[in-house]
């Protein structure tokens, strides 16, 4: 009879937590994963410009980027190589959505910064994005000197320029990106003339 009694007892225990357990199979049916699209480009640079991507948090990229002449210069010029521009960088991923950079150039010895924010990802499912989208801000400063006859203001050797990337990843061989840029650049003035 004691075991009779416990079994009835303890019944609405086991039916409770069967009730409980079958709650929670519905809430997981509804939840639908936010798949983020990954590698939309293989790098954080697209040729000489940026790209959506960022260095993952606590990492650090030593870049050495170079550009050259024309190829039509011919072999005096070692079909542009001998014109090349280098430009070596470190760019760094302090968040998930923030990274940041400095660089030297060659090309009039410029000095440059500049920060890039995620501001939305490309997802599937829960949160359906289309598109990428970040924001790169970056300062460049010249310290080639300028000669002797044009007047040299500190505000002349500066550009800045923000940019707002836009991507989407087609497949896993196409990804397009737009990038409307606004550049500002001071000019130099050298005996009244604007240059």
């Amino acid at each position: 009879m004691k075991k009779i009694i416990l079994l009835l007892l303890l019944m609405p225990v086991a039916i409770s937590v069967s009730a409980q357990d079958d709650l929670m199979n519905l809430l997981d049916e509804d939840k639908v994963d936010t798949n983020y699209t990954t590698a939309t480009f293989k790098s954080t640079r697209v040729m000489n410009g940026h790209s959506i991507e960022r260095m993952p948090p606590g990492q650090l990229d030593f870049r050495i980027s170079h550009r050259f002449g024309t190829l039509n210069s011919g072999a005096y010029n070692f079909f542009g190589l001998d014109q090349s521009n280098i430009h070596l960088s470190l760019e760094y991923g302090f968040l998930k959505w923030f990274m940041a950079g400095i660089g030297r150039g060659s090309f009039e010895k410029t000095f440059d910064a500049f920060a890039k924010f995620s501001l939305l990802r490309q997802s599937e499912g829960d949160v359906n994005m289309p598109v990428a989208v970040s924001l790169v801000s970056s300062v460049a400063l010249k310290t080639i000197k300028f000669p002797v006859e044009q007047t040299s203001y500190f505000s002349s050797r500066l550009a800045y320029t923000t940019q707002i990337l836009v991507a989407r990843k087609l497949s896993q061989g196409l990804s397009l990106q737009i990038m409307p840029s606004y550049i500002l650049a001071y000019h130099t003035q050298a005996r009244g003339i604007l240059r």
